[in-house]
């Protein structure tokens, strides 16, 4: 009877486990990243205006004109939009700085009184000094908005550790992994006081990937937890090959998932499909345990003489169909791993 019991809580357990990413703040950090653009563009026209009796300014018109439709792309909460259109606004921002760098050296060797002169560079100082400002905000509002999409995790973690840990499951993998989080938090914050904006960029990437390797080292933990849970009982099935290719996909998307691990061109989506492809196999045979539990109950017996993989008496596929439609991991049972979390909420390349 022991093993019925076990084989229950399996099912139930699985059938709340979700990988969805959070998301409700990405909006909030895709504004965030906005005002960190708006920063930059300001200070390049009000510089350009200065520097306009000086020479033509090519892009700033461009500039203008492609960066009116970020704010809806930012509100749309659509990071791969939103990106591909920072990325036209970058190079728009290099064909300014080369017209701004053209103008100044005009201006070097102009004739103007040396009152104008210093009028000029005053206001040029102002410029600086707004942005300088303006920039500080940004920084804030986009640690702020990271850190709350981070909590917001953690908080989730909680939950699902308190809940493991009432049903007698490992949870000493889960709780490092909050751990870990909460650093990261606390290095977030002092990515504001970044040297620079390239200073900045490289903390809050390293963060990014950090985020990363959390979201799917939290995933492999919780497989693996429930794994070790059902091992000794699976050992008495047929189903003791899958935990071996289960095991192995989890071990190779262990290891891109390391800290301080640097992802490679395409590498993320494949640890989280390795994630997904382990979830989806744990998913069935949980499908196929039941149908185990369901064969030993009739038989009045458990053993390695049942099958579950070709079970064809029809009373027992009867019981199981009420059943089936409580097992997966997600809301979506065709992608049990929900969406992962969001690598490109990075703000590599804004406004450079």
């Amino acid at each position: 009877m022991k093993q019925l019991t076990i084989f229950c809580f399996l099912i139930l357990l699985f059938a709340g486990m979700t990988f969805a990413a959070v998301d409700n703040n990405k909006v909030q950090e895709l504004n965030m990243r906005y005002n960190y653009i708006v920063c930059r563009v300001n200070l390049v026209q009000s510089q350009a205006g200065l520097l306009s009796t000086y020479g033509t300014i090519s892009g700033i018109d461009k500039i203008t004109s492609d960066f009116a439709s970020l704010k809806s792309l930012a509100d749309s909460g659509n990071p791969a939009d939103f990106n591909a259109q920072v990325q036209t606004l970058n190079s728009d921002f290099k064909m300014v700085n080369d017209g701004l760098k053209a103008a100044r050296q005009a201006f070097s060797k102009s004739n103007i009184s040396q009152s104008d002169r210093d009028s000029l560079k005053s206001q040029w100082n102002t410029t600086l000094q707004t942005y300088q400002s303006c920039n500080l905000d940004a920084r804030r509002g986009i640690v702020s908005a990271r850190i709350a999409f981070l909590q917001a995790n953690i908080d989730d973690w909680n939950r699902i550790i308190a809940n493991m840990t009432a049903r007698g499951l490992d949870t000493t993998e889960l709780a490092a992994v909050v751990t870990d989080a909460q650093k990261l938090v606390s290095d977030l914050n002092s990515a504001v006081q970044a040297a620079d904006d390239n200073s900045f960029k490289t903390m809050l990437d390293n963060a990014n990937d950090e985020q990363n390797h959390l979201w799917a080292r939290f995933a492999i933990g919780r497989i693996k937890s429930n794994i070790a849970r059902v091992e000794p009982i699976i050992g008495q099935t047929n189903l003791s090959g899958d935990i071996g290719q289960i095991n192995s996909l989890l071990d190779t998307a262990s290891t891109s998932a390391a800290p301080g691990h640097k992802y490679g061109a395409g590498e993320f989506q494949q640890t989280w499909q390795d994630i997904k492809d382990a979830t989806q196999m744990l998913n069935t045979m949980s499908k196929d345990l039941r149908k185990y539990e369901m064969a030993a109950r009739q038989n009045g017996r458990l053993g390695n003489n049942t099958n579950p993989r070709n079970m064809t008496n029809r009373p027992i596929r009867a019981n199981i169909t009420g059943v089936r439609s409580r097992i997966g991991f997600g809301r979506n049972q065709s992608n049990p791993s929900g969406n992962p979390p969001e690598q490109s909420l990075n703000t590599s390349g804004d406004g450079q």
